[in-house]
């Protein structure tokens, strides 16, 4: 018979619902619909046998089923409302009975595109980090709502699919009381204990790198004075050279300039060395036979003008260039740890003793390009998340902070979800279903004094719509999920300087001078910003002449030369003239120099060091949540 329900066998993609496709293509006998949250809305028909092979290729197999609400024996006019449309799916079942079941899923065939461009939309901060997937898992749309309180949502009519709140509807609450549900019928129970904790461990692990060249010009261009200059010249490291360290000559020489005629020594003997303008001076003859020498000075004396034999030692000046090259790598792994606690009522067992849920995540994909950024306001470029491989942090870094924030997230959606705890299933009539127009995007705000406080509020999470064959009774179940948070609120803080004490967690290198709130009124962590880091003190950013170098010392230059030699000529004994005084050996001066040659030491940070490892522990807030049921409410008369 016509109506109320028709059935219309239709191909695919017939969207909109037309008012045409309310016809009997087959005598229905009863249907349930069902649709959970997260999951496509089915539908079980029971129809009369049609005797044909339902499953022929030449037969459509979706279908759409209506519902006229103004439906009446007799003339009227129709007010037809769309109930379902989907694929028929599986084979058919009893088809040797009068009526046979079929089953039908509300999959849209363009799903998986669907999904993937509502998915895009979603990947942003603080709700998504790649880094923390793998690359062949990053474009799986799943994955966006991991750190979001929302399930996929796929509409039993339009077929439209988005996503939806676990606690608050988009599409607005429905208020109902006493009035409109079945006294009788509702129901209400406690799932698993509430989560109270989750412990996040995570770590990023990445090889800090760069190359560059540094001209020391500025630590060792400084002339240097000395009388072992064409050693200190000889010896200078040559381009090319390997240093300690992990450093490498790009550019090396040093200049020995013209010697300096200001400098001469004159021969000497262990009385005193000579050195021109010098308190005494000595002319020594020619080398031939017995020589005589005179002297002046306080006491007196006289001066044979001999022919001098002086020996001259020149003072030289060397100029040395020194270019340093570097090329490093170095193992860096980061950690950190959280405990995110959630503000919940108590219930089925004392607070504390509630499940605590433990996640751990890893990566080493801080150098990959995969964060998107805007160049010249159209171009899109991809950049790595570390932004440049020479950085020494990470977790302490603007884009650090949105990785912790989002496991932060993470942790927030997982306590969310088990927050609630309460389901409470109830009916109405099935006309007021029907004029509600049910959905998973919707919350139920239930007013009844049998409830908690009077009152009750939550997301729909499943609901129902059916029709028995044998009464031809019409019924509606819905079943919402309330919240057992506190309803509080978190406001921005300062932390103190110190928050966890000494020996509860090793290498704790936390500063706590900021708290940061990435969900208004909800929870708060401390800042990493301005963090120490376990490291050796080299900045790749800043390789300069200055920033590598340690120490650079210039040992035994001409005066300290000139002092070494003129302390090893001062008499040990009583001064005579005669017999002949011993000469010291001309070789005597060059040993002295040879002993006292010109060094010069520079001391470079070294690049070889790691590997380094910082790890930290970050405090937060509870984690305030909505209170949609009360379940320390008082009774209500």
């Amino acid at each position: 018979m016509p109506g109320p329900f028709y059935f219309h066998w239709i191909g695919p993609g017939a969207l909109p619902f037309d008012p045409g496709f309310a016809v009997n293509d087959e005598e229905v006998f009863a249907f349930t619909i069902e649709h959970e949250e997260g999951d496509f809305a089915t539908l079980e028909i029971e129809i009369i046998n049609p005797r044909v092979g339902l499953l022929n290729e030449d037969r459509e197999v979706w279908a759409w089923l209506s519902y006229d609400r103004a439906w009446q024996p007799g003339a009227h006019t129709p007010d037809v409302r769309p109930l379902f449309y989907g694929r028929l799916i599986g084979i058919p079942e009893d088809l040797q009975n009068e009526t046979v079941t079929l089953h039908f899923l509300a999959r849209p065939v363009d799903y998986a595109q669907q999904q993937l461009a509502v998915a895009q939309g979603l990947k942003v901060s603080p709700y998504w980090d790649p880094i923390w997937f793998a690359p062949e898992s990053r474009d799986n749309p799943d994955n966006v709502l991991e750190s979001r309180p929302e399930l996929w949502h796929i509409d039993r009519i339009t077929h439209v699919v988005s996503t939806s709140n676990i606690i608050s509807g988009e599409d607005g609450t429905i208020t109902l009381d006493e009035d409109d549900e079945l006294y009788s019928s509702m129901r209400l129970g406690y799932g698993s204990a509430a989560v109270r904790k989750v412990q996040v461990k995570a770590n990023v692990t990445w090889d800090q790198s760069g190359t560059g060249s540094i001209d020391m010009e500025e630590i060792v261009g400084r002339i240097i004075e000395t009388h072992t200059g064409k050693k200190l010249a000889e010896n200078w490291p040559k381009s090319g050279a390997k240093l300690s360290g992990g450093w490498v000559v790009d550019e090396g020489h040093a200049e020995l300039l013209d010697g300096d005629a200001r400098a001469v020594y004159g021969f000497y003997h262990w009385w005193q060395t000579l050195f021109e303008g010098g308190f005494y001076s000595v002319q020594v003859p020619e080398w031939a036979g017995e020589w005589t020498f005179g002297y002046s000075g306080p006491g007196g004396g006289g001066v044979y003008q001999q022919p001098p034999h002086l020996l001259k030692i020149p003072i030289n000046q060397v100029k040395p260039t020194l270019k340093l090259g570097w090329d490093v790598s170095r193992k860096r792994s980061e950690g950190i740890e959280f405990i995110l606690e959630a503000d919940v009522q108590a219930i089925l067992t004392d607070p504390g003793d509630e499940e605590v849920m433990e996640l751990t995540f890893s990566s080493s994909e801080l150098s990959t390009n995969m964060d998107e950024i805007t160049v010249d306001d159209s171009q899109i470029m991809l950049v790595p998340p570390l932004g440049d491989v020479r950085s020494p942090r990470y977790f302490s870094t603007d884009r650090g902070a949105q990785s912790i924030e989002y496991l932060i997230a993470l942790a927030r959606s997982h306590l969310l979800a088990r927050s609630r705890a309460v389901n409470i299933e109830f009916a109405i009539p099935f006309n007021r279903g029907i004029d509600l127009d049910l959905s998973c995007r919707k919350s139920v705000a239930l007013i009844d004094y049998r409830l908690p406080g009077g009152q009750a509020a939550g997301k729909i999470t499943a609901y129902k719509l059916s029709c028995n064959g044998d009464n031809g009774e019409l019924s509606c179940e819905i079943t919402i999920g309330c919240c057992i948070g506190k309803g509080g609120t978190v406001t921005a803080v300062t932390g103190d300087p110190t928050y966890v004490e000494n020996g509860y967690f090793d290498n704790v290198q936390v500063m706590d001078n900021a708290y940061v709130m990435p969900f208004a009124g909800e929870v708060n962590y401390g800042s990493l910003n301005g963090a120490a880091i376990t490291d050796d003190g080299v900045n790749l950013y800043g390789m300069n002449a200055g920033s590598i170098t340690k120490s650079y010392v210039v040992e035994n230059n001409a005066a300290q030369q000139q002092a070494a030699i003129l302390a090893a000529s001062l008499p040990t004994g009583e001064v005579t003239v005669e017999p002949k005084p011993a000469m010291h050996e001309v070789a005597d001066v060059f040993k002295c120099l040879d002993d006292n040659a010109t060094k010069v030491t520079l001391t470079l940070m070294p690049l070889t060091g790691g590997p380094f490892d910082t790890q930290y522990f970050i405090p937060t807030s509870l984690l305030s949540l909505p209170k949609t049921i009360d379940l320390e409410a008082g009774v209500v008369s």
